[in-house]
């Protein structure tokens, strides 16, 4: 399959070396309004290089397109893709809004072209073996789960890409750094009935989204959750999702998982599972792409439970501007 990735940016060639990874991939193109930053990373992959994505579409007829440009703009390049007859691997966040999506979800649906976004801890053995787990009822009923998220950011990670550092482009910690830890407690749990909680503005002049923030959740299974995200953190980075139930408990961190099941006698059982770092995971998620087009299975993410994480952040975020 065929492969155009939409932005030459700091994301891109990771995902030049997870395509370059799969034997069935061929990244042909690279699109990018500065031409120097597309020929360049077009030359090292031995691509062609182009500056519009219609333009790209019509040249190289591609399978697949790799959208990794500012969160303002995902909705509107990824129409482009669609429209160009490709399938689209969208980076992390969605979009900025669950409102702007409509568009997004109407155009694949009349095209019978897929949507995905990057989340590579459901990809990773160890979220994935405690959604397996839960699936299987092993932590029984789900009483609360925490989520701590923390990692440390410099001024240089606002002023670098001043996008990032404005709430109006997509910008702020939970849809940027926090995103793949929320899309895993969604994925597990659902999205939530209720938030209430509080932030912190980034001490970045001009910047005006959140650095830290905590909330608390209500589920409508009727578990509780609490969710810290910080960029504030020396020492990380660090992330850990915990998850209690009256048969067992369970937690995700970065690079390991595990479970404690109590069964029916009484007696435990402990389960650990090592996870594959983030460029291994990523390549994973393309290889479920794949296998979605050929029509061999369903996408472990896709544009429905990408628009539920969405719609978490979105609740999070309003919770947290009104504490």
């Amino acid at each position: 399959m065929k492969v155009v990735l939409i932005g030459a940016g700091a994301y891109a060639r990771a995902h030049a070396n997870a395509i370059r990874g799969i034997a069935e991939l061929e990244l042909v193109a690279v699109v990018d309004r500065d031409a120097q930053r597309a020929g360049q990373l077009a030359a090292e992959f031995e691509s062609t290089a182009f500056t519009g994505v219609e333009q790209a579409c019509v040249a190289v007829q591609p399978d697949i397109a790799t959208v990794i440009v500012p969160t303002a703009a995902h909705v509107d390049v990824a129409l482009q893709a669609l429209r160009g007859g490709a399938h689209v691997l969208l980076e992390k966040p969605l979009a900025r809004s669950v409102a702007e999506c409509a568009t997004l979800a109407e155009e694949a649906d009349r095209r019978g072209l897929l949507v995905d976004v990057v989340s590579q801890r459901r990809f990773q053995e160890g979220g994935a073996a405690v959604k397996e787990a839960l699936r299987q009822g092993m932590l029984g009923r789900v009483g609360t789960a925490h989520l701590d998220t923390s990692v440390w950011r410099d001024d240089a990670y606002f002023t670098d890409a001043g996008w990032r550092g404005r709430s109006a482009e997509g910008g702020g910690n939970l849809l940027n750094h926090g995103w793949h830890a929320l899309d895993l407690l969604i994925w597990f749990l659902g999205v939530p009935d209720e938030a209430h909680g509080f932030r912190v503005t980034s001490r970045v002049p001009g910047v005006d989204v959140e650095e830290s923030l905590a909330a608390a959740l209500r589920f409508s299974g009727g578990s509780l959750g609490v969710l810290e995200a910080s960029l504030v953190a020396r020492g990380g980075p660090r992330m850990r999702l915990t998850l209690t139930g009256d048969r067992g408990t369970a937690w995700v961190e970065d690079t390991q998982a595990g479970l404690v099941h109590i069964d029916d006698r009484g007696g435990t059982r402990e389960f650990r599972w090592d996870s594959v770092d983030a460029d291994a995971a990523l390549r994973t998620q393309y290889l479920g792409l794949m296998r979605a087009i050929r029509g061999g299975e369903q996408l472990r993410v896709g544009l429905d439970g990408a628009l539920q994480t969405l719609q978490a952040a979105e609740l999070v975020l309003a919770a947290v501007a009104d504490g």
